[in-house]
């Protein structure tokens, strides 16, 4: 994504912080997004579009930035000092990615690489950023979308299914575009886009969720006609936006619904607390703290909500750290897991009742593939509707889910 022309001179010592964060990002476990709005507190108001714009393209563009910079290096990433490279990495997006002057983005990260390295590790990125100065046309979807060969792989695998495969460019580019902030209101159930300022002090009533999510737990709701005295279970809730949407049809339609939210890690619990506490929800469901594979009550539930824990690449536009985390061996432990939590979900439900499976990934394994195993495996289920949103297509994150109902 290109940005516009700005005298970056003023810029200079943002850069060197830049570098620090972006470390701090690459050496840890956590977040990007966690770690950018601890560290943006401290960042002046004018330095700050300037930042994140350097770190986040930096994280999305880091695949393509790799490959080019092995190409010019001759030799892989692995054997790079890990500090030159991520040097270079800032390097190389601001040379390729803005249109800011090259002279002045090349002198600072040399200076910046002497400063951490010293003069003479300094050198290697001096010749590395100065043969970048041209840019890199590449006609593979995988590095100009600097999307991991494996995901575009798989995307497309998902988009053949649903024959949609010319989509898949679009698809990628949708990907590579950060998507606005939206919010669900709860009072009217309805999503909106925001701003900045109104995320500094949101209303009692309004949560962060992407629509597509939003859209997930309405379908809970309208999976059939509503009765007092049922039992609903989220039985995967954290960080609870769904959960607060199915709490707040409940006060806002004033029935007598028992609704559980239950979360497996006891800090995310207390998180879905304090979101019910904020938003006036928490005379309106239950937390609860179990392992969802062995969630245990007496109790049988009217409808389920099963929000699986998933590989995300629905959300890469809004995770982008994700296309340089996620690991393609990764998949069948998640699938495992995803198999038992929904085994268990179905002993949890009434006869008659609803079990709404959803996952913010499109890819076949952990969606259509994993229902109709379960199918297969359960004839006393059967399959309402299924789902699939794509970003390119309805501007939400690739949602998908399914509606069962038990016999």
């Amino acid at each position: 994504m290109k940005i516009g022309q700005t005298n970056y001179n003023i810029y200079m010592n943002i850069r060197q912080k830049a570098y620090q964060i972006y470390k701090k990002i690459e050496d840890s476990d956590s977040y990007a997004n966690l770690i950018m709005h601890k560290e943006l507190k401290l960042i002046s108001v004018e330095n700050k579009p300037f930042l994140t714009n350097l770190i986040y393209g930096t994280i999305r563009n880091q695949y393509k930035s790799n490959y080019f910079i092995e190409q010019t290096a001759k030799r892989k990433i692995k054997q790079i000092d890990k500090e030159l490279l991520q040097i270079l990495q800032l390097g190389v997006f601001e040379l390729t990615e803005t249109n800011a002057k090259k002279y002045a983005i090349i002198d600072e990260y040399v200076s910046l690489a002497n400063k951490i390295r010293g003069k003479e590790r300094s050198g290697f990125v001096n010749a590395i950023l100065r043969n970048l100065q041209t840019g890199y046309p590449n006609k593979r979807l995988d590095i100009r979308y600097s999307c991991p060969k494996w995901i575009v792989n798989e995307l497309r695998k998902s988009l053949q299914h649903y024959h949609k495969v010319d989509k898949l460019e679009e698809l990628l580019k949708a990907n590579d575009t950060p998507p606005n902030t939206e919010l669900t209101d709860l009072s009217t159930l309805e999503s909106r886009s925001t701003n900045s300022t109104e995320l500094e002090n949101l209303s009692w009533n309004l949560i962060v969720q992407d629509s597509g999510s939003l859209e997930i737990a309405k379908s809970v709701i309208n999976s059939r006609k509503t009765k007092n005295g049922e039992n609903w279970l989220d039985l995967c809730s954290a960080p609870g936006g769904k959960g607060l949407v199915l709490a707040s049809y409940i006060k806002n339609n004033n029935l007598k619904i028992k609704l559980t939210l239950n979360e497996l890690h006891p800090h995310r619990a207390d998180l879905i607390k304090q979101n019910l506490s904020r938003t006036d929800l928490s005379n309106f469901a239950t937390i609860t703290i179990q392992d969802g594979i062995k969630f245990n009550t007496k109790e049988k539930f009217d409808r389920i909500l099963l929000d699986a824990p998933c590989s995300g690449l629905g959300s890469i536009r809004r995770r982008q750290d994700l296309r340089n985390r996620s690991r393609q061996n990764e998949i069948p432990s998640l699938i495992r897991l995803q198999t038992e939590l929904i085994q268990n979900a179905i002993k949890l439900l009434k006869p008659n009742g609803i079990l709404v499976y959803s996952t913010c990934s499109p890819i076949l394994e952990e969606t259509t593939k994993i229902i109709d195993k379960t199918l297969n495996a359960n004839p006393n289920l059967s399959k309402i509707q299924e789902t699939q949103l794509w970003t390119n297509e309805s501007n939400t994150d690739s949602m998908y889910w399914c509606i069962l109902k038990s016999k």
